[in-house]
């Protein structure tokens, strides 16, 4: 057999630089004791050991095509741009809620269409690009709510809690598609009861009272805190007009501040602000190139892919309870350097171990390990781009981020193709991408037991007086002038009775 393989198939040098016999080429005679190599004429046959049936063996997205699959997930960031841009803005206009719901609508009916159409590439391409758009608000939105529905003192328990759920479909993932085995079942099995269960809930997620309050619909925002008071046993502490009195005076105080144009560039308005923005924006993209390129480079890894993938998803449960604790305690700006600094040692390791014989338990480890310590740092982003915007702008501000994150992770599925020439490239990129997030999120304000900034001018003040070695700062309180709240309270009163 090895001499008929030598006969007829070339060696081709894998990414592990180790010589292999070549998937997509073959001898052919040209002439007497000649040979030429040339594609494959007739075809390819499929290891179904894993998969019955995937998009790239249904359709040959491979060979001269296996460039497919890295196109389909760059085009798909590219609409990710689009989506975080158009519902970015539109969450901070028309409201939390409904863009949740029509984003996650359009990213899942989409991706439904799009389970018929890959044996027309542009069709398959333009359907994944749309429901791309509608993807990262359908998960950036539950977070927003989250922050501006809990006090502070439980905020990091919230937010932990909350990428726990993430991690339950995440680990199940794997198990689906090995049991189902076809590509168009995974995606029916997947897809369309989440579907379903978006109009089902529908009717259980309220708007954000905090929203809500920013645009003075004070009468909305206090009957869903009197149902939120109802639920936890608390309606003896605030009566329904003590709810609305105060949240005038929330009101008053932010008309009182805020500019009345708002939009992307009121982020660059003012200094400490716009630095936060652009330290939040390259945060948001380390983490988000790192957990793609983790997650996309799993088929690169040796040993069982599905084991590997819930490996690298289930471990991301102690990623969130440690994290969650940490950032109680010890706060949220030195954790998250930590891990970078966790995540730069174990992609290094990886890196050197990668081309050395018999290391892939090593490499496999120190992923793992990796994944550990990223996941800590996404979390930690997401609730420190939450905390750091102001109300009027923490949906844009995220939009922003995300859209930028999203440009420059159209480049990640390139990075993990990289893979194909070079194994240890990916583990070397992600390296240098965590060393730059160490450094830069060094430079954020630390935001444990602090309010969440109101206004512009809350948002810039944020972190101010903090040292740059300090770490839980004191807890400032607002100002509120009476005057101005009676004044207005009583025009309000006077022009209700005329």
């Amino acid at each position: 057999m090895d001499l008929w393989k030598n006969q007829t198939i070339p060696l081709k040098p894998g990414p592990d630089g180790q010589l292999r016999y070549s998937q997509c080429e073959m001898y052919i005679e040209n002439g007497e004791n000649n040979l030429s190599i040339m594609s494959c004429p007739n075809g390819w046959q499929y290891d179904q050991s894993e998969f019955i049936s995937t998009i790239p063996s249904d359709f040959n997205w491979i060979c001269s095509f296996d460039h497919y699959p890295t196109n389909v997930f760059t085009i798909g960031s590219v609409g990710q741009v689009l989506g975080t841009i158009i519902f970015g803005l539109l969450a901070d206009k028309v409201g939390r809620k409904p863009i949740f719901f029509l984003s996650s609508l359009v990213y899942l009916i989409f991706r439904v269409v799009s389970l018929f159409l890959p044996k027309y590439f542009v069709l398959y391409n333009i359907a994944m690009f749309i429901s791309s758009a509608g993807y990262p608000f359908s998960y950036l939105i539950p977070g927003m709510l989250t922050a501006e529905f809990t006090d502070d003192e439980y905020r990091s328990f919230t937010a932990s809690f909350a990428w726990g759920v993430w991690v339950v479909g995440m680990a199940a993932l794997p198990y689906v598609v090995k049991y189902t085995g076809t590509w168009f079942l995974i995606g029916m099995v997947t897809y369309l009861p989440s579907l379903i269960l978006t109009f089902f809930y529908m009717p259980f997620v309220p708007e954000s009272p905090r929203w809500l309050t920013s645009v003075g619909r004070i009468k909305e925002a206090v009957k869903i805190l009197e149902n939120v008071a109802k639920v936890n046993g608390t309606t003896d502490k605030m009566s329904a007009d003590q709810f609305d009195t105060a949240l005038n005076r929330v009101f008053i105080i932010q008309q009182q501040k805020e500019q009345k144009n708002i939009g992307i560039w009121t982020l660059f308005s003012k200094r400490n602000l716009a630095k936060n923005t652009i330290i939040l924006c390259i945060s948001w993209t380390m983490n988000n190139m790192i957990y793609d390129s983790v997650t996309l480079n799993t088929p690169n890894m040796s040993g069982d892919q599905f084991l590997n993938f819930f490996i690298l998803s289930i471990i991301e449960v102690p990623s969130s309870i440690v994290g969650g604790y940490l950032l109680g305690t010890l706060g949220r700006r030195w954790t998250q350097v930590t891990f970078f600094f966790i995540a730069v040692i174990t992609f290094t390791v990886a890196t050197i171990a990668i081309p050395l014989p018999n290391m892939s338990i090593v490499v496999i480890v120190s992923t793992v390990a990796a994944k550990f310590a990223i996941t800590i740092t996404f979390l930690i982003l997401y609730l420190q781009a939450n905390e750091l915007f102001p109300t009027s702008l923490r949906s844009t501000g995220n939009s922003f981020c995300g859209t930028v994150g999203s440009i420059i992770g159209i480049f990640g599925p390139s990075i993990v193709y990289l893979g194909r020439y070079d194994a240890a490239a990916p583990y070397l990129a992600m390296a240098i991408m965590s060393l730059t997030g160490m450094v830069v999120t060094a430079f954020l304000p630390e935001t444990l037991h602090q309010h969440l900034p109101e206004t512009i001018d809350d948002a810039n003040e944020f972190g101010k007086t903090n040292t740059f070695w300090s770490l839980h700062p004191k807890r400032k309180k607002s100002e509120i002038n009476p005057h101005d709240i009676n004044q207005l309270l009583a025009r309000r009163r006077s022009l209700a009775t005329t």
